[in-house]
């Protein structure tokens, strides 16, 4: 009875290990569609971590002056980068910004989007409006 407690912990153990190595991880596209969705939602210190850039605090004002963002469309250039057409609503007091609102405008924006992968998971690098 004591060897068949202790074959059952040693395959929960080890098959949950197993269980874990096949879990896949986020995609590309999906990595940018998560990292709006949590913007979206507030939790823009998440989305921080999504990026891979030396100070993610810098752009902290940046992520928290959306009211909402949704990405409409999602392609891959033939750069590499993603072209988002992003649905925008700023908040008002983003307009005082040394760019105005962040040079996002209400509405439809499309933008460029490079990714870059770290220890295995993608992370956002830049957001442009050009190449």
């Amino acid at each position: 009875m004591k060897a068949i407690v202790i074959a059952l912990i040693i395959l929960v153990v080890f098959g949950a290990g197993l269980a874990v190595q096949n879990v896949s991880l986020p995609s590309e596209e999906d990595t940018i569609r998560l990292f709006f969705r949590l913007i979206n939602d507030g939790r823009t210190d998440e989305a921080l971590k999504m990026m891979f850039a030396k100070d993610e605090q810098a752009w902290k004002p940046y992520l928290e002056a959306f009211e909402t963002v949704a990405v409409v469309n999602l392609k891959k250039t033939e750069s590499g980068s993603f072209q988002a057409d992003l649905d925008v609503k700023m908040k008002p007091e983003s307009e005082n910004q040394p760019i105005p609102y962040f040079g996002y405008a209400d509405g439809l924006n499309v933008k460029l989007i490079n990714l870059v992968k770290d220890q295995n998971v993608w992370k956002i690098k830049d957001i442009a409006t050009g190449p």
